[in-house]
């Protein structure tokens, strides 16, 4: 039995390097201020350090290190920071080549912190408000850093469910808005799916089903 095999001319076309592909984000925020803008910018995965009150280079670098030690990653000064909002907060990029302003770039090592020093309640009331989770913190006597992600829900401070024209009369005891009900439905579907994309897969029809 013979066969036969055709060669092809190698192809002279440019090659196309393939895309950077962005890996998930990092945000370093040291003030509440912005904390508005940065929840905007994050996705599932992502990662925010959040610090709170005044700290020199050292107590910052010292804090960031246990933070990243505790989530087991790589230290945030490897990696390359970047203003955002004229720097009222900073976010990560994997790769230099997703720079887009390199002369924004932030030099972690020299970052000192001077803003309010929120205590523990402020802190949870701020981010459940915002809808982050707590995944850890450190602090010195007058520094705190937490380190929030955002999560597939999260329940509101019991006194802060908000009167609106729709519900005059709202309180925390009363009828569940539209917005309770979802988070409810979105817990349940941790509890009985494992996840989102895990709920996502089943049939519509069987979502609901205890």
């Amino acid at each position: 039995m013979s066969s036969s095999s055709t060669s092809s001319e190698p192809s002279t076309a440019p090659s196309t390097p393939p895309p950077v592909e962005e890996r998930d984000k990092r945000f370093l925020l040291c003030s509440s201020e912005a904390l508005k803008d940065v929840i905007t910018q994050m996705g599932d995965g992502d990662t925010l350090f959040f610090l709170s009150g005044v700290g020199s280079s050292s107590d910052v670098r010292s804090l960031l290190d246990k933070g990243t030690d505790g989530l087991e990653e790589e230290s945030l000064c490897g990696r390359n920071w970047e203003s955002r909002c004229s720097g009222a907060y900073y976010e990560s990029k994997a790769s230099p080549a997703l720079l887009t302003d390199k002369a924004s770039v932030l030099d972690l090592n020299a970052l000192q912190v001077s803003s309010q020093l929120l205590t523990h309640a402020e802190a949870l009331a701020l981010f459940t408000t915002a809808h982050l989770a707590l995944t850890i913190a450190y602090h010195t006597p007058t520094l705190h850093l937490y380190v929030l992600s955002r999560p597939p829900f999260v329940f509101p401070v019991i006194s802060s469910t908000p009167a609106t024209p729709v519900n005059p009369n709202a309180d925390p005891f009363g009828v569940p808005s539209t917005s309770d009900w979802e988070d409810l439905w979105k817990a349940w579907d941790c509890v009985t799916a494992g996840n989102d994309s895990a709920r996502d897969a089943a049939p519509e029809a069987d979502r609901f089903e205890a």
